[in-house]
Protein backbone atom coordinates (compact mmCIF):
# COMPACT_ATOMS: atom_id res chain seq x y z
CA UNK A 1 0.00 0.00 0.00
CA UNK A 2 1.42 3.44 -0.93
CA UNK A 3 0.79 6.61 1.19
CA UNK A 4 2.15 9.35 -0.92
CA UNK A 5 -0.68 11.56 0.21
CA UNK A 6 1.91 12.95 3.11
CA UNK A 7 4.88 14.21 3.80
CA UNK A 8 8.07 11.57 4.12
CA UNK A 9 8.44 10.78 8.24
CA UNK A 10 12.18 10.45 9.56
CA UNK A 11 12.25 6.55 9.00
CA UNK A 12 12.37 7.43 5.40
CA UNK A 13 15.78 9.30 5.87
CA UNK A 14 17.29 6.78 7.82
CA UNK A 15 20.38 4.48 6.42
CA UNK A 16 19.45 0.97 4.55
CA UNK A 17 22.99 -0.50 4.28
CA UNK A 18 24.16 -3.11 2.37
CA UNK A 19 27.10 -5.03 4.02
CA UNK A 20 28.62 -7.08 1.20
CA UNK A 21 28.26 -11.11 2.72
CA UNK A 22 29.98 -13.80 3.47
CA UNK A 23 32.72 -11.21 5.10
CA UNK A 24 34.29 -10.54 1.44
CA UNK A 25 34.65 -8.24 -0.95
CA UNK A 26 32.41 -7.32 -4.01
CA UNK A 27 32.64 -4.46 -5.90
CA UNK A 28 29.71 -4.93 -8.06
CA UNK A 29 27.29 -5.37 -5.05
CA UNK A 30 28.96 -1.77 -3.52
CA UNK A 31 28.39 -0.33 -6.96
CA UNK A 32 24.67 -1.90 -7.18
CA UNK A 33 23.89 -0.45 -3.73
CA UNK A 34 25.01 2.88 -4.14
CA UNK A 35 22.71 2.95 -7.82
CA UNK A 36 19.85 1.36 -5.47
CA UNK A 37 20.15 4.89 -3.01
CA UNK A 38 21.65 2.78 -0.32
CA UNK A 39 24.78 2.77 2.04
CA UNK A 40 27.22 -0.03 1.21
CA UNK A 41 29.97 -1.42 3.08
CA UNK A 42 32.65 -3.10 1.26
CA UNK A 43 33.82 -5.57 3.65
CA UNK A 44 38.04 -5.91 3.15
CA UNK A 45 37.83 -9.68 4.38
CA UNK A 46 40.81 -11.07 5.60
CA UNK A 47 43.29 -10.67 2.60
CA UNK A 48 45.27 -7.33 2.51
CA UNK A 49 45.96 -7.46 -1.33
CA UNK A 50 42.15 -8.28 -2.21
CA UNK A 51 40.91 -5.79 -0.11
CA UNK A 52 43.33 -3.37 -1.43
CA UNK A 53 42.49 -4.05 -5.26
CA UNK A 54 38.65 -3.81 -4.37
CA UNK A 55 38.96 -0.64 -2.51
CA UNK A 56 41.24 0.39 -5.66
CA UNK A 57 38.29 -0.76 -8.37
CA UNK A 58 35.71 1.25 -6.42
CA UNK A 59 37.46 4.43 -6.39
CA UNK A 60 38.26 4.22 -10.00
CA UNK A 61 34.67 3.36 -10.69
CA UNK A 62 32.73 5.74 -8.48
CA UNK A 63 33.06 9.32 -6.48
CA UNK A 64 30.15 8.25 -4.30
CA UNK A 65 30.92 7.69 -0.12
CA UNK A 66 31.07 4.45 0.85
CA UNK A 67 31.51 2.50 3.58
CA UNK A 68 34.46 -0.34 4.83
CA UNK A 69 33.47 -3.33 6.87
CA UNK A 70 36.23 -5.31 9.02
CA UNK A 71 36.64 -8.12 11.33
CA UNK A 72 40.23 -6.75 12.39
CA UNK A 73 42.69 -4.07 12.70
CA UNK A 74 42.75 -2.61 9.28
CA UNK A 75 46.24 -1.53 9.39
CA UNK A 76 48.11 -1.88 6.12
CA UNK A 77 45.16 -0.71 4.26
CA UNK A 78 44.96 2.66 1.96
CA UNK A 79 41.75 3.90 3.07
CA UNK A 80 40.49 6.34 0.32
CA UNK A 81 38.92 9.68 0.95
CA UNK A 82 35.14 7.87 -0.22
CA UNK A 83 35.57 6.20 2.62
CA UNK A 84 32.88 7.76 5.13
CA UNK A 85 32.44 4.98 8.12
CA UNK A 86 34.27 2.17 9.21
CA UNK A 87 32.45 -1.00 10.81
CA UNK A 88 33.80 -2.55 13.15
CA UNK A 89 33.81 -5.06 16.07
CA UNK A 90 34.06 -3.30 19.44
CA UNK A 91 37.56 -3.77 20.85
CA UNK A 92 39.39 -3.43 18.02
CA UNK A 93 42.32 -1.54 17.10
CA UNK A 94 41.29 1.45 15.48
CA UNK A 95 44.02 3.85 15.14
CA UNK A 96 44.46 2.94 11.51
CA UNK A 97 40.73 4.44 10.46
CA UNK A 98 41.06 7.64 8.75
CA UNK A 99 39.94 10.87 10.99
CA UNK A 100 37.45 11.97 8.53
CA UNK A 101 35.49 8.54 8.75
CA UNK A 102 32.92 8.09 11.06
CA UNK A 103 33.52 5.00 13.66
CA UNK A 104 30.39 2.57 14.05
CA UNK A 105 30.91 -0.03 16.60
CA UNK A 106 29.92 -3.94 16.06
CA UNK A 107 28.70 -5.11 19.39
CA UNK A 108 27.16 -8.24 20.53
CA UNK A 109 26.08 -8.00 24.12
CA UNK A 110 25.08 -5.68 26.33
CA UNK A 111 28.77 -4.86 28.07
CA UNK A 112 30.02 -4.21 24.70
CA UNK A 113 27.08 -1.65 24.14
CA UNK A 114 27.32 -0.01 27.67
CA UNK A 115 31.56 0.62 26.81
CA UNK A 116 30.58 1.64 22.91
CA UNK A 117 28.23 3.77 23.88
CA UNK A 118 30.51 5.26 26.11
CA UNK A 119 33.20 6.31 23.56
CA UNK A 120 30.24 8.53 21.83
CA UNK A 121 30.43 7.19 18.52
CA UNK A 122 27.83 5.33 16.54
CA UNK A 123 27.16 1.26 17.20
CA UNK A 124 25.60 -1.77 15.30
CA UNK A 125 23.83 -4.02 17.21
CA UNK A 126 24.17 -7.46 16.15
CA UNK A 127 22.62 -10.48 17.51
CA UNK A 128 22.62 -14.34 17.56
CA UNK A 129 20.89 -14.20 14.24
CA UNK A 130 23.52 -12.50 12.21
CA UNK A 131 26.31 -14.04 10.32
CA UNK A 132 30.11 -13.61 11.91
CA UNK A 133 30.70 -12.94 15.11
CA UNK A 134 27.59 -12.92 17.09
CA UNK A 135 26.47 -12.98 21.17
CA UNK A 136 23.75 -14.99 23.10
CA UNK A 137 20.71 -13.08 22.56
CA UNK A 138 18.88 -11.97 19.45
CA UNK A 139 19.02 -9.36 17.74
CA UNK A 140 15.41 -7.88 18.37
CA UNK A 141 16.15 -8.19 22.00
CA UNK A 142 19.61 -6.95 22.24
CA UNK A 143 18.75 -3.60 20.33
CA UNK A 144 15.94 -3.48 22.75
CA UNK A 145 18.00 -3.17 25.88
CA UNK A 146 20.50 -1.25 23.76
CA UNK A 147 17.97 1.03 23.44
CA UNK A 148 17.39 1.75 26.92
CA UNK A 149 20.75 1.85 27.86
CA UNK A 150 21.20 4.35 25.57
CA UNK A 151 18.55 6.33 26.85
CA UNK A 152 18.62 10.47 25.65
CA UNK A 153 22.34 10.22 24.53
CA UNK A 154 22.27 11.36 20.95
CA UNK A 155 24.36 8.45 19.24
CA UNK A 156 22.91 6.35 16.72
CA UNK A 157 21.98 2.89 16.88
CA UNK A 158 22.46 0.40 13.55
CA UNK A 159 20.14 -2.99 13.67
CA UNK A 160 22.86 -5.95 11.89
CA UNK A 161 20.80 -9.16 12.00
CA UNK A 162 17.59 -11.08 11.61
CA UNK A 163 16.02 -7.93 9.81
CA UNK A 164 13.39 -8.11 7.09
CA UNK A 165 11.13 -5.58 5.10
CA UNK A 166 8.45 -5.65 7.69
CA UNK A 167 11.01 -5.88 10.81
CA UNK A 168 13.05 -2.79 8.91
CA UNK A 169 9.86 -0.99 8.93
CA UNK A 170 9.04 -1.81 13.06
CA UNK A 171 13.25 -0.99 13.96
CA UNK A 172 13.21 2.44 12.24
CA UNK A 173 9.94 3.25 13.94
CA UNK A 174 11.50 2.56 17.19
CA UNK A 175 14.19 4.53 16.55
CA UNK A 176 17.04 2.58 15.23
CA UNK A 177 19.01 4.90 12.96
CA UNK A 178 19.01 2.52 10.03
CA UNK A 179 19.46 -1.35 9.29
CA UNK A 180 22.22 -3.36 7.81
CA UNK A 181 21.88 -6.56 5.33
CA UNK A 182 24.06 -9.29 4.41
CA UNK A 183 23.01 -12.80 4.14
CA UNK A 184 19.28 -11.76 3.25
CA UNK A 185 20.47 -10.11 -0.24
CA UNK A 186 22.96 -13.15 -1.05
CA UNK A 187 20.72 -14.48 -3.83
CA UNK A 188 20.45 -11.66 -5.52
CA UNK A 189 21.64 -10.93 -8.86
CA UNK A 190 23.93 -7.71 -8.01
CA UNK A 191 25.94 -10.43 -5.45
CA UNK A 192 28.96 -11.73 -7.32
CA UNK A 193 29.04 -15.05 -5.95
CA UNK A 194 29.19 -17.35 -8.03
CA UNK A 195 25.76 -19.39 -9.15
CA UNK A 196 26.32 -22.98 -8.24
CA UNK A 197 26.61 -21.42 -4.60
CA UNK A 198 23.56 -19.48 -4.79
CA UNK A 199 21.68 -22.21 -5.50
CA UNK A 200 23.17 -23.90 -2.75
CA UNK A 201 22.20 -21.02 -0.56
CA UNK A 202 18.74 -20.78 -2.33
CA UNK A 203 17.62 -24.81 -0.52
CA UNK A 204 18.36 -23.40 2.80
CA UNK A 205 16.12 -22.42 5.38
CA UNK A 206 17.66 -20.68 7.68
CA UNK A 207 18.23 -23.64 10.35
CA UNK A 208 21.37 -24.80 8.63
CA UNK A 209 23.78 -22.58 10.02
CA UNK A 210 25.68 -23.21 13.55
CA UNK A 211 28.04 -21.43 15.96
CA UNK A 212 31.95 -22.29 16.18
CA UNK A 213 33.52 -20.41 18.87
CA UNK A 214 30.97 -17.85 18.46
CA UNK A 215 30.91 -17.32 15.09
CA UNK A 216 28.15 -18.29 12.97
CA UNK A 217 28.76 -20.03 9.66
CA UNK A 218 27.15 -22.29 7.30
CA UNK A 219 26.54 -25.75 8.56
CA UNK A 220 28.27 -28.19 5.99
CA UNK A 221 28.20 -32.15 5.87
CA UNK A 222 31.81 -31.78 5.13
CA UNK A 223 32.56 -28.62 6.43
CA UNK A 224 36.57 -27.90 7.91
CA UNK A 225 36.26 -29.01 11.72
CA UNK A 226 39.03 -27.10 13.45
CA UNK A 227 40.96 -28.27 16.34
CA UNK A 228 40.15 -26.87 19.55
CA UNK A 229 43.39 -25.16 19.82
CA UNK A 230 43.63 -24.45 16.28
CA UNK A 231 43.42 -20.78 15.29
CA UNK A 232 39.88 -20.26 13.26
CA UNK A 233 41.13 -17.57 10.63
CA UNK A 234 42.87 -19.64 8.25
CA UNK A 235 39.60 -21.10 7.70
CA UNK A 236 37.66 -18.17 6.62
CA UNK A 237 37.97 -15.98 3.38
CA UNK A 238 36.20 -18.22 0.85
CA UNK A 239 33.13 -19.97 -0.67
CA UNK A 240 34.03 -23.44 -0.51
CA UNK A 241 32.21 -24.95 2.49
CA UNK A 242 34.06 -28.16 2.78
CA UNK A 243 37.23 -25.95 2.97
CA UNK A 244 36.09 -22.81 4.52
CA UNK A 245 33.97 -21.73 7.23
CA UNK A 246 31.42 -19.20 5.87
CA UNK A 247 29.72 -16.74 7.91
CA UNK A 248 26.38 -16.54 7.31
CA UNK A 249 23.00 -15.63 9.51
CA UNK A 250 20.20 -17.25 10.34
CA UNK A 251 18.55 -14.16 8.10
CA UNK A 252 19.39 -15.93 4.80
CA UNK A 253 15.54 -17.74 5.14
CA UNK A 254 14.94 -14.10 3.94
CA UNK A 255 16.97 -14.64 0.68
CA UNK A 256 14.82 -16.76 -1.18
CA UNK A 257 11.83 -14.51 -0.49
CA UNK A 258 14.34 -11.50 -1.01
CA UNK A 259 14.34 -12.87 -4.71
CA UNK A 260 11.52 -14.50 -5.34
CA UNK A 261 8.95 -11.38 -4.50
CA UNK A 262 11.50 -8.13 -5.27
CA UNK A 263 14.33 -9.72 -7.55
CA UNK A 264 16.47 -6.95 -7.68
CA UNK A 265 18.40 -5.13 -5.12
CA UNK A 266 16.47 -1.37 -5.69
CA UNK A 267 13.22 -2.89 -5.67
CA UNK A 268 13.91 -4.61 -2.27
CA UNK A 269 15.67 -0.83 -0.79
CA UNK A 270 12.29 0.39 -2.07
CA UNK A 271 10.01 -1.89 -0.63
CA UNK A 272 11.89 -1.22 2.98
CA UNK A 273 11.51 2.62 2.60
CA UNK A 274 7.58 2.06 1.57
CA UNK A 275 7.56 -0.27 4.36
CA UNK A 276 8.74 2.17 7.03
CA UNK A 277 6.34 4.48 5.74
CA UNK A 278 3.41 3.09 4.99
CA UNK A 279 3.05 0.54 7.93
CA UNK A 280 3.18 3.94 10.05
CA UNK A 281 0.86 5.62 8.18
CA UNK A 282 -1.27 2.62 8.58
CA UNK A 283 -0.88 2.01 12.33
CA UNK A 284 -1.56 5.86 12.81
CA UNK A 285 -5.09 5.49 10.95
CA UNK A 286 -5.78 1.95 12.13
CA UNK A 287 -4.29 1.64 15.52
CA UNK A 288 -4.99 -2.05 15.70
CA UNK A 289 -2.64 -2.70 19.06
CA UNK A 290 -4.58 -0.09 20.77
CA UNK A 291 -5.79 -0.94 24.47
CA UNK A 292 -9.65 -2.34 24.57
CA UNK A 293 -9.66 -2.62 20.38
CA UNK A 294 -12.46 -4.47 18.74
CA UNK A 295 -10.44 -7.72 18.46
CA UNK A 296 -9.02 -7.33 22.69
CA UNK A 297 -12.72 -6.65 24.11
CA UNK A 298 -13.80 -9.81 22.34
CA UNK A 299 -11.08 -11.48 23.85
CA UNK A 300 -11.19 -9.97 27.17
CA UNK A 301 -8.04 -8.54 27.60
CA UNK A 302 -6.72 -5.08 27.68
CA UNK A 303 -4.61 -5.70 24.57
CA UNK A 304 -5.12 -7.35 21.44
CA UNK A 305 -2.67 -9.48 21.58
CA UNK A 306 -2.21 -13.16 22.01
CA UNK A 307 1.08 -14.80 23.30
CA UNK A 308 2.45 -18.00 21.35
CA UNK A 309 2.34 -21.16 23.01
CA UNK A 310 6.13 -22.13 24.02
CA UNK A 311 7.47 -25.27 24.75
CA UNK A 312 8.93 -25.32 28.27
CA UNK A 313 8.22 -21.85 28.88
CA UNK A 314 3.64 -21.39 28.71
CA UNK A 315 3.43 -24.49 30.15
CA UNK A 316 3.62 -22.67 33.84
CA UNK A 317 0.96 -21.46 34.93
CA UNK A 318 3.12 -18.60 36.78
CA UNK A 319 3.87 -17.68 33.35
CA UNK A 320 0.45 -17.37 31.91
CA UNK A 321 -0.53 -15.45 35.32
CA UNK A 322 2.36 -12.54 34.04
CA UNK A 323 1.22 -12.57 30.10
CA UNK A 324 -2.10 -11.67 31.66
CA UNK A 325 -1.51 -9.02 33.94
CA UNK A 326 0.35 -7.32 31.02
CA UNK A 327 -2.85 -7.19 29.43
CA UNK A 328 -2.50 -9.95 26.57
CA UNK A 329 -4.06 -13.36 26.79
CA UNK A 330 -1.95 -16.26 27.36
CA UNK A 331 -1.72 -19.45 25.48
CA UNK A 332 -1.15 -23.48 27.78
CA UNK A 333 1.36 -25.32 25.77
CA UNK A 334 -0.02 -28.94 25.80
CA UNK A 335 1.65 -29.89 22.69
CA UNK A 336 1.64 -33.71 23.10
CA UNK A 337 1.86 -33.91 26.78
CA UNK A 338 -0.06 -37.09 28.08
CA UNK A 339 -3.12 -37.16 29.40
CA UNK A 340 -2.43 -37.35 32.70
CA UNK A 341 -0.02 -34.32 32.07
CA UNK A 342 -2.46 -32.58 30.48
CA UNK A 343 -5.00 -32.87 33.28
CA UNK A 344 -2.83 -31.76 35.59
CA UNK A 345 -1.81 -28.57 33.82
CA UNK A 346 -5.53 -27.56 32.98
CA UNK A 347 -6.00 -27.81 37.20
CA UNK A 348 -3.39 -25.47 37.67
CA UNK A 349 -3.90 -23.20 35.51
CA UNK A 350 -7.56 -22.79 36.11
CA UNK A 351 -6.38 -22.43 39.72
CA UNK A 352 -3.68 -19.80 39.21
CA UNK A 353 -5.67 -17.80 35.91
CA UNK A 354 -9.45 -17.42 37.85
CA UNK A 355 -11.91 -15.91 35.74
CA UNK A 356 -9.31 -14.24 33.71
CA UNK A 357 -9.22 -16.05 30.01
CA UNK A 358 -6.78 -18.17 28.58
CA UNK A 359 -6.00 -20.53 25.82
CA UNK A 360 -4.00 -24.00 24.93
CA UNK A 361 -2.25 -24.71 21.93
CA UNK A 362 -2.43 -28.15 20.66
CA UNK A 363 -0.36 -30.48 18.24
Amino acid sequence: MFYHDCLPPASLRADVCVVTPFELPDVRLVLETLRAGGYPYLHCGRDLATAQAALTELVRRTRQPFGLAVTGNPAGLVIPDQVTRVLLPWGTDDSAVPPGAERVWQVTNLPDAEAALGAGAAIAVKGNDAAGRVGDESTFVLFQRVLGLAGERPVRVFVHGGVGVHTAAAYLALGAAGVHFDSQIALLPECDAPAEFKAQLGRLSGGETTLIRGRRVLRWPTMPKPAADAPLEPFFGGLDPERHLIPLGQDIALASEFLGRYGRLDVVLAAIREAAYGHLRQAKHTPALRAHSPLARELGVTYPLVQGPMARVSDTPAFLAAVAAAGALPMLTIGMSTPETTARLLADTHETMGDAPWGAGLL
